[in-house]
């Protein structure tokens, strides 16, 4: 599986090249990625509009070319600080994505939901969604004043057959540390 590094959203764009330069000198997509997230290798990339970006936030979005309703998206929205309640986050996701609001309403085992820590103490909500035709995984983090959601998404049937993968596709997201050295 490959790893996904976003770009930094609000990062402005490397200078021009010089005719000598540092080849330390320009960060490279490691250095400057705000989140990560693993994507399969044979999955493909969905090209995001302008308009989903500006409207729902959607960053990046692969998918199974086999299967095309298997896929997994990130959205960001900025201006938030810090998550609200539990609750209140699925909800708000909600308003902006009809597909999310049909599978909470037709969650046959209702959604389960909890808060977990990473190693370095950022907190993140993960939901799980076992709806009447799909099955959703969403993993929630507020960082540099920005909510992150992170989106697995999958028919049952392409669920019930991969979901040691997609688990595993979910439980990578994270976000990256800002301050943190890029020694790694």
């Amino acid at each position: 599986m490959a790893t996904l590094l976003s770009p930094s959203a609000s990062s402005p764009p490397p200078p021009p090249p010089a005719p000598i330069r540092n080849p330390n000198s320009n960060p490279s997509k490691k250095d400057t990625a705000e989140y990560t997230y693993l994507v399969p290798d044979s999955w493909k990339e969905r090209l995001v509009s302008k308009v989903e970006k500006g409207t729902n936030g959607t960053d990046s979005e692969f998918y199974n070319p086999r299967k095309k309703s298997e896929k997994e998206y990130l959205t960001f929205l900025s201006g938030f600080r810090a998550l609200a309640p539990m609750d209140a986050v699925l909800s708000n996701l909600a308003l902006s994505d009809v597909e999310l609001q049909d599978l909470i309403a037709g969650a046959e085992d209702g959604v389960k939901s909890k808060e977990a820590k990473d190693g370095n103490g950022q907190v993140y909500y993960e939901y799980e969604i076992d709806g009447v035709g799909a099955h959703s995984l969403i993993k929630v983090t507020c960082a540099r004043n920005k909510l992150y959601a992170h989106f697995v998404n999958a028919p049952n049937a392409e669920w019930n057959k991969d979901e040691e993968m997609l688990r595993e596709l979910h439980d990578s997201f994270k976000t990256v540390d800002s301050s943190a050295s890029s020694s790694s």
